[in-house]
């Protein structure tokens, strides 16, 4: 479901109903106050856009600053019912065990992969939403990734906020012909980033039936805290079972840049070579300049590579490119990167829509 606002009912409403499910977390003021500080740079690249340069954002995009824009009275709602619940226990840092409840069978109607008996762990809205699927298949193994609202509550406060999740995978070890099992959320932690937030948004690709390879959207810090807006890599060398900690293949300012809509492939020849797209909207004016002291739009397609199976990465390369000019009715209607190749959706008031490969 790619419906604006969403999310941030779905963050809202489980929030509310925490008492009642008998959730028994622990959050602090100090952690929750760091996430706030980290996700204001998020909410200032988002208010310099207009409304028609939002809709270009993909749906993981908006679902990440619907809840930017709700973190105040999410932070309050937290530590009310913490208050109410007293001092309790996190859940383990890695709760996969506590969500492979029961596996679904395989049939040859469509087949769930996510639990559904772990939707409403966290209340009866924690786990509305799962989307954008994307799977990869080697050998035996067939990992399903996707965008779960679930997965936000179970990191949140298995990391106090420090490290959030929107992403879930799922796993067929049988060629997805008996059964899936859900694996819970992909890990956060970024080593040397205070606070992460993985965004969804997943692309999946594998080598061997061994190794997986799970890309996201994500928003970390730097050394020094500053925001970071990135696409990363987390990587499986058990087959899919379990993912290791982001790597970040691309990482920008996160004041003036965000980084989204990204594709992967991993060329069949050479396993150790990875391609990454992904759109950067840009409101630096470094190349786009500025129009009445705002700074124009660059959203540009660009492209990174591996040649190591993604333990590093080469600079980006700019595919294409576009300026656009703020508050005023744009050319440009999406810009993104897809499975057919690098694609760029252009429109305006009176002319058809154009793609171009």
């Amino acid at each position: 479901m790619k419906v604006n606002g969403v999310f941030a009912g779905v963050v809202l409403c489980a929030f509310g109903l925490f008492a009642a499910s008998g959730v028994r977390a622990q959050v602090t003021r100090e952690g929750l106050d760091a996430v706030g500080l980290r996700l204001q740079a998020a909410q200032s690249f988002y208010n310099k856009l207009s409304p028609q340069q939002q809709k270009m954002l993909s749906g993981s995009a908006l679902n990440f600053f619907h809840v930017v824009k709700e973190w105040p009275e999410l932070q309050g709602r937290a530590l009310q019912i913490q208050k109410a619940l007293g001092s309790g226990q996190l859940p383990s840092a890695n709760v996969s065990s506590q969500l492979s409840l029961t596996d679904v069978p395989t049939t040859l109607s469509p087949v769930r992969v996510s639990n559904p008996a772990t939707d409403f762990k966290y209340g009866l809205s924690g786990g509305f939403t799962q989307s954008e699927t994307s799977s990869a298949w080697c050998g035996t193994h067939v990992v399903v990734g996707f965008n779960d609202s679930g997965s936000f509550w179970q990191s949140g406060f298995a990391t106090n906020g420090a490290n959030l999740s929107v992403n879930g995978f799922a796993l067929s070890t049988t060629t997805g012909t008996t059964t899936y099992k859900d694996e819970g959320y992909l890990p956060a932690n970024v080593s040397g980033s205070a606070v992460n937030f993985l965004l969804g948004d997943p692309v999946l690709a594998c080598t061997s039936t061994l190794n997986f390879y799970y890309s996201s959207l994500l928003q970390s810090t730097s050394a020094i805290g500053a925001p970071l807006s990135d696409i990363s890599v987390s990587l499986s060398t058990n087959g899919g079972t379990s993912f290791g900690a982001p790597i970040i293949a691309v990482a920008k300012n996160g004041r003036t840049h965000f980084l989204d809509k990204d594709w992967m492939a991993v060329n069949p020849a050479n396993p150790s070579q990875i391609a990454m797209t992904y759109t950067d909207f840009d409101s630096s004016g470094s190349i786009c300049g500025f129009t009445n002291g705002l700074a124009n739009l660059r959203v540009a397609i660009e492209l990174v590579g591996s040649a190591n199976g993604g333990a590093t990465w080469s600079a980006p390369t700019v595919l294409n490119q576009q300026c656009n000019r703020p508050r005023l009715p744009s050319r440009i209607f999406s810009v993104g990167s897809g499975q057919c190749g690098l694609r760029a959706v252009l429109s305006g008031p009176s002319d058809r829509a154009s793609n171009s490969v």
